[in-house]
């Protein structure tokens, strides 16, 4: 489950924090690997990610769980990610046992995670650049729903960004500690056991406290929500309070009249409806091909393209 204390306002951006000298004797290992402690680099959904080493010096992101409870959630991630093989999805190379009764999943070092970059950490995030990011994002979702699995919490922090000093980037998802394998095309949950609060889709927060079936078109609000900040002209939050809809009698009209306000600060027509085509009912959200063509046509010809008419855009129909 996320902290709401932490989702419900936007977070600056802290500076990583050293490991301290307890830990940096420690040492994960197995199947080939020896990794060391360097730097801690944030925090997962159950566990912290360090920056390792290995004997020769590569650098590594390793994800650490300690206590039975959060091995058996880190060992389940493991087993999701070992059999997702895609170029928009983090590898991970299986799990190594580390002191103290603690266990680390080590995966590919990203140069800078998508909410650092948004935040002016790096120079070079062009417009360009940003639309290849939200094609790759498209790509690696498609792939995770043809494999049966939901990712339930989208944000610019779970995104990491690889080679971003070159022309091109490379966007890869990561943090898949909520994620969910689909029975018959959903999950059920809670809607307050998925997403952090500013990426929750509406569905979810009409159904808090209670279950109810939850489809892969939920990641694609969080997409779209992502989108948003990507494109907007201050790589603001499409909901930076979310405590305040939800204190309306109607939820659905406060998050739409919400998102109409807020997509007035985007200037290209061709990205405010690309946003508006996620951030929407569930019945007319867009389908991840669909939005993939629009960001292929933004890549390569620049200018806005009409969407289709509703009938001809719904991506998933639902009761």
């Amino acid at each position: 489950m996320t902290q709401e204390d932490q989702d419900l306002k936007p977070q600056p951006v802290v500076p990583r924090e050293p490991v301290d000298e307890g830990m940096r004797s420690w040492r994960f290992s197995g199947g080939g690997f020896e990794l060391s402690l360097e730097q801690k680099l944030g925090g997962g959904t159950y566990g912290a990610v360090y920056l390792a080493t290995d004997r020769s010096g590569r650098p590594w992101a390793l994800k650490v769980a300690r206590c039975d409870q959060f091995l058996e959630e880190l060992a389940k991630e493991n087993r999701i990610l070992m059999k997702l093989r895609h170029p928009s999805v983090v590898m991970a190379w299986g799990l190594l046992a580390g002191p103290s009764a603690t266990m680390g999943m080590p995966m590919e070092k990203a140069d800078i995670d998508l909410r650092r970059a948004l935040r002016g950490a790096c120079s070079t995030f062009t417009m360009m650049k940003r639309w290849q990011v939200a094609h790759q994002l498209l790509q690696g979702l498609e792939y995770i729903h043809e494999m049966g699995c939901i990712h339930l919490d989208l944000k610019p922090g779970n995104l990491l960004l690889f080679q971003l000093c070159e022309q091109s980037v490379l966007m890869k998802i990561c943090d898949f500690g909520l994620c969910r394998e689909m029975k018959q095309g959903s999950v059920t949950l809670s809607g307050q056991e998925a997403f952090t609060a500013n990426y929750r889709p509406l569905e979810c927060w009409l159904h808090l406290k209670k279950a109810f079936q939850c489809g892969p078109e939920a990641d694609l609000w969080a997409a779209g929500c992502i989108f948003y900040e990507m494109l907007s002209d201050h790589s603001e939050m499409l909901f930076p309070y979310p405590d305040q809809l939800i204190k309306s009698s109607d939820v659905r009209k406060a998050i739409f009249e919400a998102r109409d306000t807020m997509l007035t600060f985007v200037k290209l027509t061709m990205a405010k409806e690309f946003v508006q085509g996620q951030v929407c009912a569930r019945s007319r959200r867009l389908t991840v091909q669909r939005s993939a063509t629009l960001c292929l046509d933004a890549l390569s010809r620049g200018r806005a393209r009409p969407l289709p008419e509703v009938p001809q855009a719904v991506g998933h129909q639902t009761g």
